[in-house]
């Protein structure tokens, strides 16, 4: 029964991922016209960049899913493959993505617990404004308001090539580079944590506030960690004694 259900999950994905290929295909090779959409966005189109195109877009989709499938997606126009053209900036993303998630972990988790509460109404309507907010256009916001008009922080980049350094020293110039993108990144994050944190405290209501952050990490955690086993029927290692004195302050040993 178990290696049924797996070869239906197994079929159910390679369908899946062949339907989304499938359009993904359909919509960049077969509607419209992208060699005249890329002369018309780029100003200046040398003829091998021409033949290049049309080579590419007379791709079949088997040799197109081929190619993705073992890590050519392709040339850049301006020279190099792009599997190692994104490789190489792999490791910023990666900083940035754990950091940000890290960040909005942090705080978002005791700022949706905090939503919960009588007077948490307006910590629920900026997390519920944070996450419908897209991040491109939070990113914009940040770079037009600190970047473009008040000129305070960098609008692109890890660090400035050469000197003078943003905030005096090569340490002030690389956080100057950060916090733009992770602002951005630790917002949406932010954004996510404390709504579903929001949706677990409903549970804590009647705890104190750091025991029902506490009691909300841990139930967040617990469902991937080690540390679910000490989790109680209802979600949380610290319930309030049967007897009503006190708060329990370790995991319940019913």
């Amino acid at each position: 029964m178990q290696s049924r259900s797996l070869l239906w999950a197994v079929l159910a994905a390679v369908l899946g991922f062949l339907a989304v290929t499938g359009v993904v295909y359909f919509s960049v090779f077969s509607l419209g016209n992208p060699l005249a959409l890329v002369q018309q966005t780029l100003r200046t189109v040398t003829p091998s960049q021409i033949q290049f195109l049309k080579s590419y877009y007379r791709q079949s989709y088997p040799s197109w899913l081929l190619n993705i499938l073992f890590g050519n997606p392709g040339s850049s126009l301006y020279g190099g493959n792009l599997a190692s053209n994104i490789a190489s900036s792999e490791g910023a993303t990666l900083e940035l993505t754990l950091l940000g998630f890290l960040i909005g972990a942090v705080v978002g988790v005791p700022f949706g617990v905090l939503g919960t509460r009588r007077s948490g109404y307006p910590a629920r309507v900026v997390a519920l404004l944070l996450l419908a907010a897209p991040s491109s256009w939070i990113g914009a916001e940040l770079l037009t308001t600190f970047s473009v008009r008040s000129h305070i922080l960098p609008s692109s980049g890890m660090q400035s090539p050469y000197p003078p350094y943003w905030w005096g020293s090569l340490f002030g110039d690389q956080l100057s580079h950060l916090i733009p993108p992770l602002t951005t990144v630790a917002l949406g994050s932010f954004a996510v944590f404390a709504v579903l944190a929001g949706f677990e405290a409903r549970h804590f209501r009647s705890f104190p506030l750091r025991w029902a952050i506490r009691a909300v990490a841990m139930r967040t955690v617990g469902r991937w960690g080690p540390c679910s086993r000490y989790c109680s029927a209802w979600g949380s290692p610290w319930r309030r004694p049967s007897g009503g004195q006190g708060w329990g302050t370790g995991p319940s040993r019913r």
